[in-house]
């Protein structure tokens, strides 16, 4: 606590009866952008014939920091101010000889800036004004205006948070660069979270910013930190960064640029920036949803109905705006069949839109109309909810969204294009077989088209012994054939594809199926065979390899359980489509260890067990309620452990799970909110792109045993 002057309080003892005079001081508001420097100006008013003065002035630290005091009116004598980095300023004038200074600046308080917002204020009870009458001092009573400093929002630089929705799991949250020049050498960022709702997992970046990233997290706050000696372009879209967290409390939070964020050019210029917040929240409480099949029959060249369903809406919904996305041309749009209601609808590209409008105000569950396509193939097409989409009756009603797929029907047949190992440069010999074609089946007619890397292969001819028909378009080769006699094709090369092979460390060369392809029966009308297209291609398979154990501390192994290799990540709940294709499967060994040979491509690692259900008791039902209520608990995060607590598979964790896991440990029945699969497993993607991946772990846990207690 700063004194008063000693001799000025014995003064006012003596010479209380004297009139106390009104002045004012003031202190600038201002913005600023972080890294600057800034000034504030203290002004004041009926300074005349002043023998001394002191201000007491509080900052925000982290916000301010206090350099020095400048631009002081002309007087006698000289100021004793608070040393440099102070966060409580004081600034003291004393003098035998009084002075008057003009209305207006008396000073300036100058500070680093380094962002977010603060007070600049007064204390009143410390701040004290006294004028000399004659040799007398007379204090002076004040009025005080504080002042304060807040973001500048109008640099061309943008540095954005994204809001996000994200259910349980991984949750990214992308931090976008605009209006940068491409000259960024440095930049510090400094991102607060709150740490009771989210786990900090990494940060991880595309474009310019992929690598070179520095960052930790202590605290609440993530630092992130790049340096460049030439310069770099850090503007979204090329570039990007993602926050990764995991909820650690299944709620709404911010995640909010905190103080210290300085991005400089590579000649450690400043760059004014201006900075938006972001958040991360769960979706909405849904209870309504609307949603697409999987359909699994498809057969190409016919139409495929994919309908469009409504469930749990409420009354008094009276409009809504669907938005579809679909691949093509894996599939055409034929049309909308059988509205419900009337609808209006548009198609652009390969979006659907889907416009209702009813004051009435009539229910809308159920099957309300049916999107009808032709189905080209080849393998899986999507049918997905696009952005945009939203429903009401009169208020917005939360919905969830189930998207569509759909996928050629179970096969025998099997077209291959051959796996072959080549050695830069040679010519490789690609053969097209067909096998499994069921007895007494005859092809009458077979249309291929085969893409093939022209980077690495030169097409030069094929061995034809069918006399098919080949054209070549750009890297794809067109291929034809048809016959009205019965020819045996089963298990023997169908045609051979002649390349020269050139590519640097005999680098993998794919040769692929494209969409199109089929296979007609010779038997008439000429009905499409479904097939399973598998591709090859020049030195295309690398192994994956991985252990597979119990999420527990000692990694229990899991022996002679089924690795499928699929093409898409698991629904999250509550949704259950789409179901990706199985592609490959191994089974683990003894120790949990699995391997297979992939081509190149990006896949979803998935797990089956027929062990028995276990290792779930009372003690998982109070880490799923301290879960709930916030208290630290033995999920401590973990995703796979999370997904276990959610018994009821609507991607929340609260009472229903609570009564679902009760019930099942009591083995009462029915349990119908025991929705969970006997067993969770971790879903990595994987990416295999011309090297082997080893180490691919990953673990399975009972549904229900979110503390990992393990039932062998």
């Amino acid at each position: 606590m700063i004194r008063k002057f000693t001799f000025t309080l014995l003064m006012v003892l003596v010479f209380g009866s004297l009139s106390y005079s009104q002045y004012t001081a003031s202190l600038q508001t201002v913005t600023a952008s972080p890294n600057e420097n800034v000034s504030v100006n203290l002004s004041v008013s009926n300074f005349s014939s002043i023998g001394s003065f002191q201000f007491y002035i509080q900052v925000d630290p982290a916000v301010l920091t206090f350099q020095n005091v400048t631009n002081f009116q002309t007087g006698i004598g000289n100021l004793t101010v608070s040393p440099a980095g102070s966060s409580t300023i004081t600034v003291i004038w004393t003098n035998t000889i009084p002075h008057t200074w003009v209305n207006g600046t008396l000073l300036t308080l100058n500070f680093k800036y380094n962002g977010l917002s603060s007070a600049i204020a007064f204390t009143p009870a410390y701040c004290e004004v006294v004028r000399l009458v004659g040799s007398t001092p007379v204090p002076l009573t004040g009025t005080f205006t504080d002042g304060a400093i807040s973001p500048f929002m109008g640099n061309a630089a943008h540095a954005n948070i994204d809001a996000v929705v994200s259910p349980l799991g991984t949750v990214a949250v992308p931090l976008k660069y605009t209006g940068f020049p491409t000259t960024v050498g440095a930049m510090t960022q400094k991102i607060a979270y709150d740490a009771t709702k989210l786990t900090f997992i990494s940060v991880t970046g595309t474009g310019t910013l992929a690598s070179g990233l520095n960052f930790s997290a202590s605290a609440g706050i993530v630092t992130i930190t790049r340096t460049s000696t030439t310069g770099i372009d850090i503007n979204y879209p090329a570039s990007q960064l993602n926050l990764n967290f995991s909820y650690t409390n299944l709620a709404a939070t911010n995640v909010n640029f905190s103080t210290g964020c300085v991005i400089s050019t590579n000649t450690a210029a400043n760059i004014a920036v201006t900075y938006y917040n972001g958040s991360v929240s769960p979706p909405p409480v849904i209870t309504s949803y609307a949603s697409m099949p999987a359909i699994t029959t498809a057969v190409q060249g016919q139409m495929v109905d994919v309908p469009l369903t409504f469930s749990g809406m409420p009354s008094g919904t009276s409009n809504f705006n669907v938005n579809l996305t679909y691949d093509n041309p894996r599939m055409s749009f034929i049309g909308i069949f059988n509205p419900m209601f009337p609808i209006t609808s548009s198609v652009n590209g390969n979006n659907i839109s889907i416009l209702y409008t009813n004051v009435a105000a009539p229910a809308i569950n159920g099957q309300f109309l049916v999107l009808r396509f032709m189905y080209n193939g080849i393998g899986t097409a999507n049918v997905n909810f696009a952005n945009g989409c939203q429903f009401s009756n009169g208020s917005p009603v939360g919905v969830g969204y189930t998207n569509g797929s759909v996928s050629p029907a179970p096969a025998t047949v099997n077209a291959n294009i051959g796996f072959v190992s080549g050695s830069s440069p040679s010519s490789v010999a690609i053969p097209v077989t067909f096998s499994s074609i069921p007895a007494g089946t005859n092809i009458g007619a077979i249309t291929l088209n085969v893409g093939f890397d022209a980077s690495k292969l030169t097409y030069v001819n094929a061995t034809n012994p069918f006399n098919a028909t080949i054209q070549l378009v750009g890297s794809v080769l067109n291929i034809a054939w048809s016959t009205t006699t019965p020819t045996a094709l089963n298990g023997i090369p169908f045609i051979t594809l002649n390349f020269n092979y050139a590519a640097s460390g005999n680098s993998t060369a794919l040769i692929t199926f494209k969409d199109g392809c089929q296979l007609a029966s010779l038997a008439n009308p000429y009905p499409i065979i479904p097939a399973n297209w598998i591709n090859g291609g020049v030195n295309t398979l690398f192994k994956l390899s991985g252990t597979l154990t119990y999420d527990v501390p000692s990694n229990v192994p899991l022996n002679n359980v089924t690795i499928f290799i699929k093409n898409g990540p698991e629904p999250v709940p509550p949704a259950t489509t789409p179901i990706p294709s199985t592609l490959y499967t191994t089974t683990t060994d003894a120790l949990g260890y699995f391997e297979m040979n992939l081509p190149n491509g990006t896949y979803y690692v998935y797990a089956g067990s027929t062990i028995a259900w276990g290792g779930v008791d009372g003690g998982d039902v109070t880490q799923v309620r301290r879960q709930i209520a916030g208290l630290p608990n033995g999920i401590d995060g973990s995703p796979l452990r999370l997904r276990s607590a959610d018994v009821s598979q609507d991607g929340f964790i609260d009472g229903t799970d609570v009564t679902a896991l009760r019930r099942r440990i009591a083995n009462l029945t029915p349990n119908p909110n025991y929705k969970a699969p006997e067993w969770f497993f971790d879903n990595p993607v994987v990416i295999i792109n011309g090297v082997e991946l080893p180490n691919q772990n990953f673990k399975g846990l009972c549904s229900g045993d979110v503390n990992g207690t393990s039932p062998f």
